[in-house]
């Protein structure tokens, strides 16, 4: 069994199931001295400048919008969703090679065997998200309507915002639950590191533009 999970055809496999590890280790470890992981993510959604090109509409939010729409992001942390993609990603994976390999006695060779790998994660992902907020609707669903978090106060919590890449924020609504949102600079010269407090000033799909929070302003009732 060790060498079938250690096996060269399996490294993605071996390497997503690791991150899934150290990142719950880093997480427990976190917990226990009143701090988060994420500042060490900071740079999970830094991607090129290219990714901005997945937004095709002129309101800002096309194909991206929708597809973190459609993973459920907002509803459930991202943190969560890239375990849940990750640990995904994996099984599949394995759970492909050990069918071939009963079958055939061989293992597919690693770049065929993480394309439906990565295909099946996607599902899996928007799965456990439902999922989960469904399991949790007091503290990561929204009983009021997004568009009413337009003019709250919301603190960033993982990743970097900058323009064309969003990073995931938290907000509590007027009934004092939470929320998790994505949020991009109005300001294209403007980024937002982790730890950020903003103020969301207007909303394209599942992405909602921030500013700076003024100055001991108050949370939106």
């Amino acid at each position: 069994m060790l060498a079938f999970l250690l096996a060269p055809e399996n490294t993605m496999f071996s390497v997503s199931a690791a991150v899934v590890v150290i990142i719950a280790v880093l997480e427990a470890a976190g917990l226990m001295f009143g701090a988060s992981i994420a500042g060490l993510l900071d740079g999970l959604f830094d991607g090129p400048d290219a990714e901005g090109a997945l937004v095709a509409d002129s309101d800002g939010g096309g194909m991206l919008s929708s597809l973190l729409s459609w993973l459920r992001v907002g509803q459930v942390p991202v943190l969560v969703l890239l375990i849940a993609f990750l640990a995904g990603f994996s099984v599949i994976g394995y759970a492909i090679q050990g069918a071939i390999f009963n079958l055939t006695g061989w293992l597919l060779p690693s770049g065929i065997a993480v394309i439906p790998a990565v295909v099946g994660a996607f599902p899996a992902t928007r799965w456990f998200g439902g999922l989960l907020a469904a399991i949790l609707p007091s503290d990561q669903t929204s009983a009021v309507s997004s568009s009413s978090f337009v003019g709250c106060n919301a603190v960033v919590t993982l990743g970097t915002a900058k323009a064309g890449t969003p990073a995931q924020a938290r907000l509590k609504d007027r009934h004092g639950q939470s929320h998790y949102v994505m949020v991009e600079p109005v300001d294209p010269q403007q980024s937002f590191h982790a730890g950020t407090e903003v103020l969301l000033t207007g909303q394209s799909g599942a992405i909602f533009h921030a500013a700076p929070a003024p100055l001991q302003s108050p949370q939106k009732d």
